[in-house]
């Protein structure tokens, strides 16, 4: 079994001391942890005893509240870091998806952002790389729609974020 590295918001110190990797033998949700690693792979050397086990990846070493995130039109936040649990816990603040649109999606070219939800005076817009790299920042006086050219983009997915006044807004864009 391997796994990425955790990943957190760039800027801060990254608290994670290691990996624990678990199993539920025959998916009862009783877990059992295998090994505690630094590594990012590891091996169950009984895998072929459970046909009906799920495993998982536990990141160690921090206790953190989490950030609240946007998921179905909801307020959530993730309360752990598990590879293979959805915990999401509903605040129950309804949100707005139609704020802004972005098209085409995939695009090749240029990208058309419309801003018909937002009146802020100042919109400022980034390109995010899936790596964490900002790619592209602008700072807009406000106008219906504003198109921004991918042609040079390398093929991907990136993050296109708008904040504009106290809210922050992200959609995801594949560049072909």
């Amino acid at each position: 079994f391997s796994w990425n590295a955790y990943m957190i918001e760039s800027g801060q110190v990254n608290p994670v001391t290691g990996y624990s990797f678990s199993r539920d033998d025959n998916s009862t949700g009783n877990w059992n942890v295998l090994v505690n690693t630094s590594g990012l792979s590891t091996t169950d050397p009984n895998y072929l005893s459970y046909p009906n086990g799920n495993w998982r990846v536990d990141a160690l070493g921090f206790s953190c509240q989490g950030n609240a995130r946007i998921g179905n039109g909801v307020q959530g936040t993730i309360v752990k870091s598990k590879s293979n649990i959805s915990n999401n816990k509903t605040t129950g603040i309804k949100t707005r998806k139609d704020l802004w649109t972005l098209y085409p999606n995939p695009a090749t070219g240029n990208i058309t952002l419309n801003f018909s939800g937002l009146t802020q005076d100042k919109i400022s817009v980034k390109i995010i790389s899936i790596l964490g790299v900002e790619v592209y920042s602008e700072i807009l006086n406000f106008k219906d729609s504003h198109a921004i050219n991918l042609e040079k983009f390398e093929n991907g997915t990136y993050l296109v974020q708008v904040t504009a006044g106290n809210g922050t807004f992200i959609k995801q864009v594949v560049k072909q």
